[in-house]
């Protein structure tokens, strides 16, 4: 007779007390993770969910197999309780805040016990609500994110980190799924909403009304540069909000010197994805913005020259980039691309103390007169992200 793996999530419905080795004793309530089972149907060897030191066997007559499902995280396959995800965090947090709320009282730090023991009291509160489910949808959805509040407050008195959690159900986000930008935002949210003075779930309920805007990426091809270069020299391309906020990293392909039109530079890195741009973002006045430098010697009838290369500012391009993006949202082809040229200011030497914000004089049509030449063709499109 032998173990067969179970993999199963189970609750006590008695109390075992152990009376050997490797025997575990649990209590009424206790959630358990079955890894194996005897192949008889008497015995069960796993420990209990939420304190994984605590393992043994234990009778199957004890136990109830509770549903369960699966999550990927990493490399690795765990399961945990199905269920709303919000109470199953919730239930979580009790048990792991229950150890700071005795912490604190022992050693006497009431001020910061009595706070964290009320905002406990209302977390057993919502939770009880959400077990019971004898209420309207709305007024659920209005306890789900009461609920979402005050575990975010409890985390920020007990010193834990703030979940990233979706505005519109206030549910933990996976963040294995979810891009670091994004993630960002909702960490930069969540703590906007902890700091601010207001009733937990206020500033929550107003952004529900909100709808919430889906990610999108800008894909980039650079097709040719219709201009020779005398020098080495380097293309960034990267995206700003109107001309003084940079909004993505810097892009750069290289041009050998002597060459005109096709980019000298490995295939793959004709073209690039600018990511994660949220719906604000591409409503507002948001340009691509080209710079490029040159890398060379000085010249050898100056007074000072070297043979040591040197950076210096070239040339600018400006394009607005809300006309493609209205093109994109009207054209039935969900792969839309459209090709631009870009027209390359050249900065001069009037222009080389300011190369850092002399995009920003293109774009109000200030101090680039005279300097157009002929520039980049780009392809762009916009595409939704999953």
């Amino acid at each position: 007779m032998g173990w067969r793996p179970a993999d199963k999530i189970a609750v006590a419905l008695h109390n075992f007390k152990a009376n050997g080795v490797h025997q575990l004793t649990v209590h009424i309530g206790d959630l358990l993770y079955v890894q194996e089972e005897l192949d008889s149907g008497e015995w069960c060897r796993g420990y209990i969910f939420y304190e994984p030191s605590k393992r043994g066997i234990f009778p199957a007559s004890y136990i109830s197999i509770k549903e369960s499902t699966s999550r990927n995280i990493g490399s690795e396959r765990i399961v945990v309780p199905a269920g709303d995800e919000l109470l199953v965090e919730a239930t979580q947090g009790l048990r792991e805040w229950r150890w700071k709320l005795r912490e604190l009282y022992v050693r006497g730090s009431r001020e910061r016990w009595r706070p964290l023991y009320h905002a406990m009291e209302e977390v057993v509160n919502w939770r009880r609500t959400l077990v019971s489910s004898n209420t309207t949808l709305e007024a659920l959805q209005e306890t789900k994110v009461k609920l979402s509040a005050t575990i975010d407050e409890i985390n920020r008195l007990s010193g834990c980190p703030l979940t990233p959690r979706d505005p519109a159900t206030g549910a933990a986000v996976d963040s294995q799924n979810t891009s670091i930008l994004e993630l960002w935002r909702l960490h930069r949210d969540r703590r906007a909403d902890s700091t601010s003075d207001h009733t937990p779930g206020t500033l929550r309920r107003q952004r529900k009304a909100q709808p919430h805007g889906h990610l999108h990426h800008l894909f980039m091809r650079i097709d040719s540069v219709d201009h020779p270069f005398t020098e080495n020299s380097e293309i960034f391309f990267f995206l700003s909000i109107g001309g003084k906020d940079q909004l993505s990293e810097r892009y750069l392909i290289t041009m050998a010197k002597g060459s005109y039109r096709q980019p000298k530079s490995i295939g793959e890195r004709k073209s690039c994805v600018f990511t994660d741009l949220g719906s604000k973002d591409i409503e507002t006045d948001i340009y691509l913005v080209c710079q490029i430098v040159r890398n060379g010697k000085m010249l050898q009838d100056k007074k000072y020259h070297s043979q040591h290369s040197f950076r210096r500012p070239y040339a600018v391009g400006v394009l607005d980039v809300r006309t493609v993006l209205q093109e994109q949202e009207s054209s039935e082809t969900a792969e839309h691309i459209k090709t631009i040229t870009m027209p390359l200011y050249l900065c001069g030497t009037n222009h080389e103390s300011n190369f850092a914000t002399f995009h920003l004089n293109v774009i109000q049509k200030t101090g680039a007169k005279g300097g157009q030449k002929p520039g980049c063709a780009i392809a762009l499109s916009l595409r939704y992200a999953n």
